[in-house]
């Protein structure tokens, strides 16, 4: 890993006159028929002008293919592609089939971006050329009490372990608060019919790229929305997001490569959404208990829920935590 300050420059940038610099905007669209408009205008609203908008119209059966076509005939940037309701990767997967430009970005279509985040991101790039992809921040539930701003300032990164361990790229692995260079989605696209289809494509693109760039000027407002696309987790879908976790760790980035105290929050991230499998009804374990000597433990500056969680693990096993989380859920009820 090394440290690469970004210039943080607020001028309009349109990279209008230069060649394939156009950026291609990825809007999936399904049943948001209150919030589309509010998430198309910010689009319009960026300084950043030289872009084509794909909204995939991905079988919605309120007004929202109407709302698609009318915002294509007052603006020419945008485009519109109807099919049948086939999930968020096919959405996503249409768009890249039909996108013409040198990079690529998704937005949800119930969230907006602040003014100049699409102007900030491409500028990174242009001033970083050895970068193919640019991670800015993101405020996650805005709108609501329990809203929370990720960052991870401004950086470039070349060790991906340094990067999805160290600095806990696993939770923000989201494909909507970053810029692409479409090259590297000629083999990548977004596995179809699962979910949390965004961590595992972020491993593979970050594979393919070999490097990430961060900054901290941007934002990306992600708007708490249970009539859209992204709906609650069930059981079976937590299953689904440890087995990439366990998948990632196995084919992509190797958590033996960071240090101690990373590897441990790492997996404690990962006990949790055992626990909450467990908790939901599925007592079979998926993730395999680590060996971690005790002093290790005792060493990594963990908060004192995870201290104890880790200690108990150590003592009783996996099994004996999830019943004990589960206990105490029951409890509080």
């Amino acid at each position: 890993m090394f440290q690469r300050l970004c210039n943080n420059s607020k001028k309009e940038v349109t990279f209008a006159k230069e060649k394939h610099m156009k950026l291609s905007i990825i809007i999936p669209v399904y049943r948001v028929e209150h919030v589309l408009d509010r998430c198309i205008e910010s689009v319009r609203q960026q300084s950043f002008v030289d872009w084509e908008m794909i909204l995939v119209d991905d079988g919605s059966p309120d007004k929202c293919p109407q709302m698609c076509d009318e915002w294509a005939k007052n603006d020419k940037r945008i485009k519109v592609i109807h099919q049948l309701n086939g999930g968020l990767s096919e959405a996503r997967n249409t768009g890249l089939t039909h996108a013409q430009g040198e990079f690529i970005a998704f937005i949800d279509s119930d969230d907006t971006l602040a003014p100049d985040t699409l102007s900030e991101a491409l500028q990174a790039l242009k001033r970083h050329t050895e970068y193919n992809i640019v991670e800015f921040p993101v405020v996650v539930g805005y709108g609501s009490s329990r809203q929370q701003y990720l960052s991870l300032g401004n950086h470039g990164y070349t060790d991906l372990h340094a990067y999805w361990i160290e600095q806990q790229g696993y939770l923000h692995a989201y494909a909507w608060n970053k810029v692409y260079r479409r090259c590297l989605f000629h083999e990548i696209r977004f596995p179809r019919s699962k979910v949390f289809e965004d961590i595992i494509t972020t491993a593979r693109l970050l594979q393919a790229s070999a490097n990430i760039l961060t900054i901290s000027s941007g934002l990306y407002y992600y708007w708490k929305n249970n009539e859209g696309i992204t709906a609650s987790a069930r059981c079976e879908d937590l299953r689904q997001l440890l087995e990439w976790h366990l998948l990632i760790r196995q084919e992509y980035i190797s958590p033996q490569k960071a240090s101690p105290e990373a590897r441990m929050r790492y997996y404690l991230h990962l006990v949790n959404i055992q626990i909450d499998i467990f908790r939901m009804g599925d007592t079979r374990l998926l993730l395999p208990k680590e060996k971690i000597p005790l002093r290790t433990i005792l060493s990594c500056n963990l908060p004192l829920t995870a201290l104890l969680k880790a200690l108990i693990l150590k003592a009783s096993g996996m099994k004996s935590l999830c019943r004990i989380h589960q206990f105490i859920s029951k409890y509080r009820k």
